[in-house]
């Protein structure tokens, strides 16, 4: 039996096979395997070596692209004297990757494959378009840079797409209001995660906590994750539960400032300024372990820094509530991890949050950069057992609903035969 022919383009910086991934190579490894029961999926991904690599996986060809001569172009690039146009940054420049894509577009044509799906790299919509000039293309955007990036330059690349899918309501509305031509042609698809692995637990082995209450925050330890925020709302909490621990859980990695806080349309985001100083890599971890010890929080904070993606989940059912003080979201993984877990939220009223918490059932949804809002409603919840077990369990089944790789994988499939008429 026939199946159409459809290309997964991972970002050139994504890792895709286990153990090494993040967190979009971890969308393109489950998605494409749920997707390979109705199409016939080609993943290309970063390689090392010469030419393409191929490797079969549950009827799926991942194949690896080399990189070469990309990182000798930024190589070069990095040494020459420039004044960098925020609006149009290196990162975006259609020479970022240039490589990489023109090899991807050459091998599509000879494969003849039918529709190719990007993620974030709109510089690789022209590319492939040149040489496939009858491909389907689907932009998928896991970021705001649609809608923060120079508008020329991105106009001329997504004019020449089929499909534009946020993985939010607030990505693709942002993208629909800079871009109103093209609303016909813009949709939302969520992301997922594995709601059968992210499930609630009886008993609980956590050996960094210590408190009988247990708080958790999951991400990037980075300002616009307002990581700073909840440290200033530990004392009003401690104060109240004394044996109160908060488990810190992520990689210390600033976020460069081109790629959001300097390029957001948000005054809140872009006044996170203030913690990029003399481009000090090491300036906010630093920030809020001195915090902590100022406010005497060293008995109830835990920076854990990174943790391996399998060990997590420990965190998860360990936890009595998830916090998630994020200043910019695109979607929010973390909050529909701990909803699978049956974990109620403590969120901001930004971005995918909106979509994924819903306030009062879920969880609860305060202004951003709000401390004290921030404290006042983990002690709200603290303080009633029953409630957050009734919120456990409509997070359990909103995510089971909404957000689980079966019920996403079937969106995806309605998207491509609905919208492209991919049979």
């Amino acid at each position: 039996m026939y199946q159409t022919k459809v290309a997964i383009v991972s970002q050139p910086i994504d890792g895709v096979l286990p153990p090494y991934q993040n967190s979009i190579g971890i969308w393109v490894y489950e998605m494409s395997r749920k997707l390979a029961e109705d199409f016939d999926i080609t993943v290309y991904m970063k390689g090392e070596g010469r030419g393409l690599q191929d490797h079969q996986e549950e009827g799926v060809c991942f194949r690896q692209v080399t990189r070469g001569p990309d990182h000798l172009i930024q190589k070069f690039k990095a040494r020459l004297p420039h004044k960098q146009n925020l609006r149009k940054p290196a990162y975006a420049a259609s020479s970022h990757y240039a490589a990489y894509a023109f090899l991807i577009a050459q091998d599509l044509r000879r494969r003849g494959c039918e529709l190719v799906h990007l993620l974030n790299f709109s510089q690789f919509v022209p590319i492939i378009r040149a040489l496939n000039p009858k491909i389907k293309i689907v932009l998928n955007m896991r970021c705001e840079w649609l809608s923060q990036l120079d508008t020329e330059m991105i106009a001329r690349r997504i004019d020449k797409t089929d499909l534009i899918v946020g993985c939010s309501s607030h990505v693709t509305n942002e993208v629909r209001k800079r871009f109103p031509h093209l609303d016909q042609k813009t949709h939302t698809v969520f992301n997922a995660i594995d709601t059968s692995r992210f499930t609630a637990a009886v008993s609980h082995d956590i050996k960094t906590t210590v408190g009988s209450k247990q708080l958790l925050f999951v991400g990037r330890v980075s300002p616009e994750k307002g990581v700073h925020v909840l440290v200033e709302a530990m004392p009003k909490v401690v104060a109240a539960v004394p044996d109160i621990h908060l488990d810190i859980v992520g990689g210390h990695m600033l976020l460069p400032y081109e790629f959001l806080v300097g390029i957001s349309n948000d005054e809140t985001v872009s006044s996170l300024v203030e913690f990029y100083r003399d481009g000090a890599k090491d300036f906010y971890i630093s920030y809020l372990k001195e915090r902590i010890r100022q406010l005497g929080l060293q008995e109830h904070v835990t920076l854990t820094g990174l943790v391996p993606y399998a060990d997590v989940l420990d965190y998860y059912r360990a936890a009595s509530l998830l916090v998630n003080p994020s200043f910019s979201e695109s979607f929010g993984r973390s909050p529909v991890e701990a909803m699978a877990s049956e974990v109620p939220v403590v969120g901001t009223k930004v971005g995918g949050m909106l979509d994924t918490v819903v306030d009062g059932e879920i969880g609860r949804l305060v202004t951003p950069g709000d401390a004290d809002a921030l404290a006042d409603a983990m002690l709200d919840l603290l303080g009633n057992e029953e409630l957050c077990r009734k919120m456990g369990r409509a997070g359990r089944e909103r995510a089971a609903l909404l957000f689980s790789w079966e019920s996403v994988a079937r969106q995806w499939r309605d998207v491509y035969q609905r919208e492209l008429k991919i049979a």
